[in-house]
This record gives C-alpha cells, structure tokens and sequence, in this order.
C-alpha cells in the first residue's frame, strides 16, 4: 500500500476527496446520514459499488485489508453507521472514481450549504425532510433539480414574509462575504400588532 505519511488518511492523497470528507464531517449526524446515503446511490448508480463488494478477489490485497481494519471503527467517520458504509464505498473506488464521486459529494453539500443559508436568512427551521428532498433531486436531476427545489423553497419562504410599514420593497442584498440578506421584511411573528 502507498505510504501515505503519519496520520495521513487513504482519502487525503486527493484534495477533492479530503476536502469532501472534511466538509461532511461538520454536518451534524441526521444530515451526514442523508447525504452519505445519497452518496452511497450514487456510487452504486455511476460504479456499481455493490458488485465491487460482493466480489473481493477484483479489490486487491490492500483494499480488502483495509476494509477488513474499518471494522474496529476507530476513524472519526466510523461513529455513523452509514457515513462508515459511505466511506468504504469510496475507498473500494478507483482514484480516477473516487475524484468522480468527492464532486458529486461536494456539490451536494454545497446545495445543502445554500439551503441552511436559506434557512438562516428567512429565519426558518431547517427541516430533514427538505435535505432529503435535496440530496434525492440532485441524485434524479443532478444539480439543476437541486437547484430548483431550493428556489422554490426560497420563493415560499419569500412568500410567507409580511413587510413592515415604512420599509423598503423586499430586495435580497449580497453582502460582502456573498451570502444573502433581505432588507424590509418581517416574519408574520414579528410583526407589531
């Protein structure tokens, strides 16, 4: 196996990869769950993940050892059952599919990123079910099904602010750091009787 450095894990030889599994481990475990189970869709989908499983003779020496270590679950990762099983599906992977499979990672915690944002700047709960809603449309519809659930989710959101009296007309503003903010509205909550 490659020598990798101390404390060097076998998903920090790609940049994408690790910076994916840095990101995801951030996420609290409901929502690591949802996406790695939308992870593990896709490699089986793209890679057919699941065959490489079942037939350990095409893995090779190395990868079937390290599976066979991933079961003392020592790694920080291996605490979440399926973000465990996640993260063997990718180290079973090519590098060249590994790659694959870390932008498909990355853009699906980026549109759960937008739509916390989203939550965050409506002042909304953030619901489970939308994340799964999310992580599904990208696996149906790849990044524009995503993108369009969470405009949607926006335009409800948008919909159930009142503006308050004297205020300017409802304007999403970019601030410096480019999120957004909205200028002149309200929850219905908020408003003054």
């Amino acid at each position: 196996m490659t020598d990798l450095g101390a404390g060097k894990r076998w998903y920090d030889r790609q940049p994408r990869l690790s910076q994916a599994v840095r990101l995801l481990m951030l996420f609290p475990d409901e929502i690591k769950t949802i996406i790695c189970d939308g992870v593990m869709i896709l490699a089986n989908r793209e890679f057919q993940v699941n065959e490489q499983m079942k037939s350990f003779r095409t893995l090779g020496t190395d990868k079937i050892m390290g599976l066979h270590k991933s079961k003392s679950k020592n790694r920080n990762y291996d605490q979440n059952q399926i973000m465990h099983k996640a993260m063997n599906y990718l180290y079973i992977l090519t590098e060249r599919n590994q790659d694959v499979m870390a932008e498909f990672t990355l853009e699906i915690i980026g549109f759960i990123q937008d739509y916390l944002r989203t939550c965050q700047i409506f002042k909304a709960d953030v619901s489970m079910e939308r994340v799964a809603d999310i992580t599904q449309a990208y696996i149906e519809s790849g990044a524009d099904g995503a993108r369009e659930l969470i405009e949607a989710v926006r335009e409800e959101l948008h919909g159930k602010l009142v503006v308050s009296e004297g205020a300017e007309p409802l304007d999403f503003i970019e601030d410096a750091m480019g999120g957004m903010k909205i200028s002149g509205a309200t929850k219905p909550s908020d408003k003054k009787e």
